[in-house]
């Protein structure tokens, strides 16, 4: 933790011997791959958006499950203009969502498991899976391997400047977007457990500093059960899982 102060790029350099491969294509697919089902790699040339139609954009603040539900009740409305009515008694629909949708709408579907037609949440919502998309990650990812390639000319050039513009997007390249790539991906699938502790402290000062208050609870909510296992020698503090 004393190590904090550096970047995450900085700290990460010094991991590299306890980590698995970093690589472009080892990064993409254990962001994306939420299954792993070997029968999903037979049909890789599936994932893309080519087939992929707008049906319809709506506005909407999106800041509470009922707000979720609202725009899931639009969604289902869709296939009765189709005259699709029972789509969904026999598919799932991906729901590329941020952590606030995939929370809200996973509150939704356990309100409707939980307590059935008296929730006033419709059954077609049990068809909805909820996933991170990987359009962003990729983005992030192209820019960080973008970064790592002009890192060292321009932190030569600009390590000593205090201009707030640079020094905030130093920061995002060399900080935020590695750190927020690696820390499943890399730290946690390496079983690396000190370095995937540290990130986590930082993913956690990251979110504090944004302001973002959908995503700083689930940091506290760790690290508050690995410091309570450390002040009581509970077995899972040996455990490093």
């Amino acid at each position: 933790m004393n190590q904090i102060g550096k970047s995450y790029y900085e700290q990460n350099e010094l991991w590299k011997n306890l980590l698995i491969e970093d690589s472009y294509e080892n990064r993409i697919e254990n962001l994306n791959v939420h299954n792993y089902d070997g029968r999903i790699q037979k049909h890789q040339e599936l994932r893309s958006l080519n087939n992929s139609k707008l049906v319809d954009f709506i506005l909407h603040l999106l800041h509470s499950t009922k707000d979720y539900i609202e725009c899931s009740n639009l969604l289902f409305k869709v296939f009765k203009r189709l005259k699709n009515t029972d789509y969904l008694d026999h598919y799932i629909i991906p729901i590329i969502a941020d952590w606030p949708g995939q929370v809200n709408i996973r509150r939704a579907i356990t309100l409707r498991i939980n307590r059935g037609i008296i929730s006033g949440i419709s059954k077609q919502i049990l068809s909805l899976i909820p996933m991170i998309g990987p359009l962003h990650i990729s983005l992030n990812n192209l820019t960080f391997n973008g970064w790592k390639k002009i890192r060292k000319v321009i932190m030569n050039r600009f390590k000593n400047s205090k201009d707030a513009e640079y020094r905030m997007m130093i920061d995002l390249l060399d900080n935020s977007i590695p750190l927020t790539l690696d820390i499943c991906a890399v730290l946690f699938r390496s079983g690396y457990f000190e370095g995937y502790l540290e990130s986590v402290v930082r993913v956690w000062v990251l979110f504090q500093r944004l302001r973002r208050h959908n995503y700083n609870k689930a940091p506290l909510v760790f690290l508050s059960d690995v410091f309570y296992w450390e002040l009581n020698n509970h077995p899972m503090a040996n455990s490093n899982c």
